[in-house]
């Protein structure tokens, strides 16, 4: 089981040779997943706005058949790139996707990505999951970045490292990692909508705007949807 992380080449004219190293790679690991950022459009529909062709497209599409690749099903916003501009100079791409071997889907059916709103960068994130995610439950909590900037984290582990715990060196050090976890957690979820991001709240708008994107126009709502939903949380 291989899983080949992409970045596509931007000149069109070296993509032909990242396709060729990729095939190598993937007729050497038969169960591979494949996902990335491909620079590459692969149906028409993956595009709104601007040129109405799509480069090496035939090339790519051979490419797919060698390779005995598959799409990996996704959900979400369907385009992952914007170039940001406005009215009719707004381009919107779906460029970011996977795609699994038939070895990769027989052993993982339930293959599938979400597409997340393309909020700070050009680019949307993509979520890979290997099975429905109506069956995560109980998922532990993940510290987020932001809050390492804040020197009360700093203070809250040395707090923790200075208590005296009787017990073994293992006791002792799994009793501070505990009271730290939960801690720097409590510190988070209570800080969260003042320093951080609250970014369910902050996607869940895009997700609806998403919905409707079917030309231009509504194509630009949705681009003004972001920028006032990102204005808004950097508040």
């Amino acid at each position: 089981m291989e899983i080949l992380f992409v970045y596509g080449a931007p000149n069109v004219e070296d993509r032909l040779v990242v396709w060729g190293k990729m095939l190598d790679l993937i007729l050497a690991f038969p169960t591979c997943l494949v996902l990335g950022d491909f620079n590459q459009l692969d149906l028409f529909s993956d595009k709104l706005g601007g040129s109405s062709s799509i480069k090496v497209w035939e090339e790519f599409i051979q490419w797919k058949l060698a390779s005995n690749l598959s799409d990996v099903p996704f959900s979400g916003p369907p385009f992952t790139w914007s170039n940001k501009r406005e009215d009719t100079n707004l381009i919107l791409e779906r460029l970011d996707r996977a795609y699994m071997s038939t070895d990769w889907f027989l052993k993982y059916p339930d293959s599938r990505v979400t597409n997340q709103p393309i909020l700070i960068s050009d680019h949307a994130a993509i979520v890979f999951e290997t099975s429905h995610l109506g069956l995560k439950k109980n998922r532990p909590y993940q510290l987020e970045a932001w809050c390492l900037l804040f020197p009360d984290i700093a203070s809250i582990v040395e707090e923790v490292w200075n208590l005296v715990i009787v017990g073994s060196p293992m006791f002792t050090l799994s009793r501070k990692l505990g009271l730290a976890r939960n801690r720097i957690r409590n510190w988070c979820l209570k800080n969260k909508k003042s320093r951080g991001i609250n970014w369910k709240q902050f996607s869940d708008p895009v997700n609806q705007s998403r919905l409707q994107v079917s030309d231009l126009q509504s194509g630009s709502a949705y681009m003004e949807k972001i920028d006032e939903m990102h204005s808004n949380a950097m508040l």
